[in-house]
């Protein structure tokens, strides 16, 4: 034998030394294509080298699914019903993609379940060839799951690791010409239900550390036998169930087992690490006392903060929390700040990252099993919101839902969920996301595979089952129905605005799709698509985008000859594309170690910036559209490592003096307790205070009612205005303050409500005038009772008739003289309502919502504030809505809206109600929640509708006449938080920046906080108690808006704004609480109000 160079003679050497004979024999008689020969023509440059990539030609972004038959990948996952019913662990296998054989095209493996896990060499022009046999890969019925493709032993080829249910792991080597041997430590063998698997040098020694997520070898879902026995009075598992499972409050409540983490300190050589010796620190910094068992079904290691040490996210599913691990340098990990990430997955399957809004900063994206189809959430059980009672304190930092989340990050170490917001929600019974530049056109899309053997979400067989005794032949009798969904892809349109676009590009099959990843499978530098399928065909796509682009690869040090854990930057003048190499980190899979960028931007116009795994940098200019560059580390010039610390700023606000702390308001019912089918809190929870001037120190104080807050200044003459529920049932509403015989009216009964009032003087007499809105009050909602008009003088009255009797459900008022006619003017917010004005006629107040172009916007106004944005000298008004990341967001379709039909079946003053959906695709409107939460709201419904599937096929026109609902209904058309800018005689409307949109609006007030002459905005956010049907609504943390020449707001993030509250922010007040002419914010929070004090420069 003839050999190449030095380097060929030792690759043959170590064919040699672990080879078997037949296996040697058939190296020697093999064609040149297997050892090791690029068939690629490279040119040779200062970083390392290129190659053109082949011509995409002229397609339309999307996938061809390439057919067995031309591709000479054919390959089937089986699992047999046996080995299911023993085992419902048993959830799919993995598939690799990388180079193994050094000819620089991308191989596959695929593992199995029960057949044999297959090895496809890619010869080029879409055609493959299996090799396992010839690679030294038998692996037949060994319940294989999570694989890995990695250069483990440091050697620069690409080894195999593979995850076995019930036997651990099993390493092969490579040769570097895709022949292995296996090469498994006896540790790496273990008892365990391994899943997904991920490497990176977390330690950062120069070599790759492996991370094990274990779920469980078994679960007692498969109807395994548990033994108990009675310890100090204590019911307690024992034998092989007795470290997974507790039993509280007399239910069996399954754990999984602990992850596994690898580090390599010398090559080849592997030590497990433990999870109770100071390398793992809770959120406090503490070391842990236990092993946390989790039932883990991924893990990434990627930079999650962009400290250039690589950190954890691992997704587990059912009680389990996810955990993220942040590397804290030198292989020690402590997890993520309490408040961070205020929510995530309840069964988390898969995980990815990505710079999805172009910011800078990796947002992450975790799936869950919610149905993309409404009628199928009806039947299927799912509360968003999942009882935490039994989780210890620490696990207990994020609200678990049962959705997907989509973490967006801030830059600051902290995290929205605005998965709702971004159409992200729900995507089936998902096993793994990619984000994938699919258009290349610089924004990154989005790919979920999802499939499942039966839906055991199931509502009214999860009812059957629970009617059987366990273990009984009955109960096994009765299965789950088959579940069919489709894959699905989302293209990003930018602003967190992602449309459904699976059928158009070719990514809908209906096939159970679990291990999923990508690589560059045909060479023209797009990401092909490879998908392991249960019981059929696997998928293999091609990627048709004829977009310009670029690939790139790196060749790392000794030890990470991939670069795993490197970051890649295209840099353009105003743009920076992202990306970073992993090594697995997919759903029982691993991507080919490429990257694929869009080339968006002109000759010469750009570089690459490479983050090497040690922090240093790299920079290569002269980027052209076309190439595969391979930047070598070893040969591209190093330039000056930088630093992961942010600059400091002065924020604009920074928070003051002690807290004042409220009174607890003795409320021990929520208003869905009331009326159950209420979806958010009614009554008004903001402390009732005002801003009052202190003309003695020339400053402004916050005023509560019979508590003046910072000055002992009198409250005489103060008003309060107040609505409650009668012992008639019946909707009142009194104004306290404003004549002698109002004192007389208090406020009575269990349910009352401070009500939203202004005063003016709207006829000019020299007496205050009070406009009081009525409230929402549980009970008569939405149709309670109408507001009043107070009119001073020396014999006050009160107008309560037209059109004041039709005005309820008041959010906020105002006045302002928006016509600039020396007369002041009525705006009121309210909801099932458009933003609504009357305009003064010197003296009486006429309405004119609709010619001042307002009535086309009809939402659940939850407050206005009136403020000058443009500087024009005309007031315009701002309104404050629910906001897109609500579940109502996805169903907003076209121009209907929402609907909300009423009935009070029972007389007895608490209405019943359904919020309905309008589906564009059959033209009927359907009840948005299924029977679950519909039975608690009409207790004869299961009369009509015995099961979950019977209500779930009736449009609300045949449910309305069988319930006898009212034909009128209340509707909604927009959630949008707006501007409403005055043009002179007629409002223009734009929404507020995306950011405003992420929580409901609680709360706003309006001031000129940076001292520019245009108007600012404070936007209080968040619900945090809410129906478990509707879920927390807690993505804000209380905004600074900043107000732009055109009309437009530019948001402050919570490091440059000061303010940074988690938490629901029910109130604020704006006035110069030092005496400095600056304007400062009290905010209310967390059952007290702070203080937060104005730093701009004068």
């Amino acid at each position: 034998m003839l050999f190449r160079n030095v380097a060929s003679f030792l690759q043959f050497r170590k064919t040699v030394f672990f080879a078997p004979w037949w296996l040697l024999l058939f190296s020697l008689l093999s064609d040149s294509s297997c050892l090791g020969q690029s068939t690629v023509h490279w040119e040779l440059t200062a970083y390392g080298r290129r190659a053109a990539l082949v011509d995409p030609g002229q397609e339309q972004p999307g996938f061809e699914e390439m057919k067995p038959s031309s591709t000479g990948l054919s390959f089937v996952n089986p699992l047999e019903q046996s080995y299911s019913d023993l085992n419902q662990n048993l959830v799919g296998s993995g598939v690799a993609l990388g180079d193994v054989n050094g000819d620089d095209l991308c191989d596959l493996f695929f593992a199995s379940l029960n057949g044999t896990c297959r090895l496809f060499l890619n010869r080029g022009g879409w055609t493959f060839e299996d090799q396992t046999v010839q690679g030294g890969l038998v692996i037949k019925n060994q319940l294989a799951t999570g694989v890995l493709l990695e250069d483990l032993d440091a050697d620069g080829d690409l080894d195999l690791v593979v995850a076995f249910n019930g036997s651990g792991l099993r390493w092969w080597e490579n040769n570097g010409r895709g022949q292995f041997g296996e090469m498994t430590p006896e540790n790496f063998r273990s008892r365990t239900g391994p899943t997904s698997l991920a490497v990176a040098d977390v330690d950062q020694n120069g070599l790759l550390d492996l991370y094990v997520a274990n779920y469980g070898e078994n679960t007692i879902r498969s109807g395994a036998s548990v033994r108990t026995r009675m310890v100090r009075g204590k019911q307690v598992v024992t034998g092989r169930w007795r470290d997974r499972i507790e039993i509280i409050d007399g239910q069996m409540v399954e754990f999984g087992e602990p992850d596994h983490l690898w580090l390599q300190p010398s090559k080849g050589s592997f030590v497990q690490l433990s999870w109770t010796e100071g390398r793992f620190l809770d959120a406090s910094g503490k070391p842990l006392n236990r092993a946390p068992h989790d039932l883990s079904l991924s893990v990434m290691i990627r930079d999650l903060n962009q400290d250039q040490l690589p950190d954890i996210f691992e997704c587990n599913d059912f009680q389990s929390p996810d955990r993220i691990w942040i590397n804290q340098g030198g292989g020690v990990f402590r997890a993520i700040e309490h408040g961070a990430i205020r929510s995530m997955c309840h069964f988390s399957m898969g995980f990815d990252a990505a710079d999805i809004n172009r910011d800078g900063w990796d947002d992450l994206y975790a799936v869950d099993m919610l149905s993309r189809i409404q009628r199928i959430r009806m039947i299927q059980k799912i509360e968003m919101n999942p009882n935490p009672s039994h989780l210890p304190e620490e696990d207990l930092h994020a609200m678990q839902l049962r959705r997907n989340t989509l973490l967006l990050s801030r830059g600051d170490g902290t995290f929205a969920e605005t998965a709702r917001q971004a159409g992200l929600e729900a995507t089936d019974w998902s096993w793994c996301p990619i984000f994938l530049d699919v258009d290349l056109d610089g924004w990154e899309d989005l790919l979920v595979v999802n499939g499942h053997l039966m839906d055991a979400l199931d509502s009214d067989v999860m009812e059957r089952r629970q009617r059987l005794p366990d273990g009984s032949p009955e109960k096994k009798q009765v299965r789950y129905p088959p579940l069919m969904t489709p894959n699905v892809a989302f293209r990003n349109g930018g602003d967190l605005n992602f449309t459904s676009v699976g059928e158009q590009w070719g990514f809908d099959s209906q096939r159970i799709s679990n291990g999923f990843c990508m690589g560059d499978l045909d060479f023209d530098g797009d990401m092909d698509l490879v998908i392991n399928c249960l019981n059929d065909q696997a998928l293999v796509y091609r990627n048709r985008c004829s977009a310009p682009r670029i690939a790139v690869r790196l060749v790392g040090k000794p030890g990470n000859s991939s670069a795993i854990g490197a970051r890649v930057a295209l840099v353009g003048q105003e743009t920076t594309l992202h990306q970073e190499m992993i090594g697995g980190g997919r759903y029982l899979s691993d991507d080919q170690n490429v990257r694929s960028f869009a080339m968006i931007f002109e000759p010469g116009q750009c570089h690459l910036r490479i983050t090497w795994p040690d922090g240093t940098n790299s920079r290569v200019d002269e980027v052209e559209a076309g190439w595969l560059y391979e930047i070598d580390v070893s040969k591209v010039a190093s330039l000056p490592k930088e630093s992961s610390e942010r600059l400091a700023i002065k924020p604009l606000f920074a928070p003051h003096g002690p807290l004042i702390e409220l009174p607890a308001s003795g409320e021990s019912m929520a208003d869905w307790d009331w009326q159950p089918s209420v979806n958010r809190p009614l009554r008004r929870q903001g402390a009732v205070a005002s801003v009052r001037q202190d003309l003695d120190e020339k400053r402004d104080i916050l005023a509560l009612p019979n508590r003046p807050v910072g000055s002992p200044v009198s409250q005489k003459g103060s008003l309060q205005a107040w609505a409650w529920i009668n012992a008639q049932r019946k909707p009142e509403l009194t104004l306290l303050g404003f004549s002698e015989d109002s004192k007389k009216t208090l406020p009575k009964g269990p349910i009352q409500s401070a009500a939203p009032w202004a005063e003016a003087d709207i006829n000019q007499d020299g007496h205050r005038d009070v406009f009081v809105g009525m409230p929402p009050l549980p009970g008569p909602y939405p149709l309670g009772a109408g507001s009043r008009l107070y009119l001073g003088g020396e014999n006050p009255t009160i107008e309560e008739g037209d059109p004041w009797s039709n005005i309820g459900n008041v959010r906020a008022v105002l006045f302002e003289d928006f016509n600039q006619d020396g007369w002041v003017d009525l705006a009121i917010a309210a909801e099932w309502a458009p933003i609504r004005v009357f305009i003064n006629h010197q003296g009486a107040l006429h309405e004119a919502t609709q010619a001042w172009g307002l009535s086309s916007h009809v939402g659940w106004w939850q407050t206005l504030v009136a403020v000058d944005v443009e500087k024009d000298g005309d007031i315009d008004l701002i309104a404050g809505n629910w906001g897109r990341n609500t579940r109502y967001q996805s169903l907003m379709q076209g121009e209907e809206g929402l609907r909300l039909y009423t009935a009070d079946g029972n007389q007895d003053g608490i209405l019943e109600t359904i919020e309905a959906w309008f589906d564009e695709s059959n033209g009927h409107w359907w009840p948005i929640d299924g029977l679950g939460h519909q039975e608690k709201v009409f207790l004869g419904l299961r009369a009509h509708y015995p099961t979950h599937h019977a209500l779930a096929g009736v449009p609300m026109h045949a449910l309305a006449e069988t319930l006898d609902l009212d034909k009128a209904f209340l509707h909604v058309n927009t959630l949008d938080s707006m501007v409403f800018l005055n043009q002179g005689g007629r409002f223009q409307s734009l929404p507020l920046p995306e950011v405003a949109q992420r929580s409901p609006v609680r709360d706003m007030v309006g001031a000129d906080f940076n001292l520019d002459g245009y108007g600012d905005l404070f936007v209080a956010q968040n619900w945090e108690s809410t129906p478990d049907h509707i879920g927390r609504l807690d993505a804000g943390q209380g905004l600074i808006l900043q107000g732009k020449p055109d009309g437009s707001f530019e948001p402050l993030s919570a490091g440059a704004s000061g303010i940074r509250i988690d938490a629901e922010q029910q109130g604020a007040w704006v006035g110069d609480a030092n005496g400095d002419q600056r304007p400062d914010l009290w905010i209310q929070h967390s059952g007290m109000i702070q203080l937060y004090l104005n730093q701009h420069e004068l």
